[in-house]
């Protein structure tokens, strides 16, 4: 991994364990920064108005699966497609299900297990940048406790900020034989 520098802006990083949710997700190829209404339900719910009940709560969210190679420069630049995947959908409350409903054909449904993330809360979404770095500046330094799991970081828009999530590994039960 490249050097990170700290940001200017201080972010509070805090390590959580999430329920078992679901999500469901539409594929763009684009990057977000390209992509007008992100944040709103109405953008993220495009196409599934049908089910507005099971939808009850659902927060917008993106998944972004190049985010993390991107800030490590772990793939070669000059290949554009891999810098331009964005998930945008809603991220279900843990009584909402999907599960047997029909999606739109460009949908697709992602069960999340419990487990762990590093949440970072922030106020703007070009604000991302620097509190990934932060992110990653304070959970590298934990490696015995925790991994990055190299699954897609999500952005979460709540009401009053956004909420950066970072799937985590924990180091004893990914690696059993390993004694800290």
């Amino acid at each position: 991994m490249r050097h990170l520098a700290a940001p200017e802006q201080q972010f509070t990083i805090t390590i959580e364990k999430s329920l078992p949710r679901q999500a469901v997700f539409m594929r763009v190829y684009e990057s977000p920064e390209t992509i007008s209404g992100l944040g709103s339900k109405k953008h993220h719910a495009n196409h599934l108005s049908c089910f507005e009940a099971q939808l009850g709560q659902a927060t917008p969210t993106v998944a972004l699966p190049d985010l993390l190679a991107d800030k490590v420069e772990a793939l070669d630049a000059s290949v554009l497609q891999n810098k331009l995947r964005t998930d945008v959908g809603l991220y279900l409350e843990p009584t909402s299900t999907m599960e047997n409903l029909a999606l739109p054909v460009a949908y697709r449904r992602v069960d999340s297990p419990a487990q762990h993330f590093a949440k970072t809360c922030f106020e703007h979404f070009d604000q991302l940048s620097d509190a990934l770095t932060s992110t990653l500046l304070a959970i590298v330094p934990q490696e015995r406790s925790f991994h990055i799991s190299g699954e897609s970081p999500r952005v979460l828009w709540h009401k009053d900020h956004l909420e950066l999530r970072v799937p985590l590994l924990n180091a004893l039960t990914a690696h059993p034989n390993i004694r800290t």
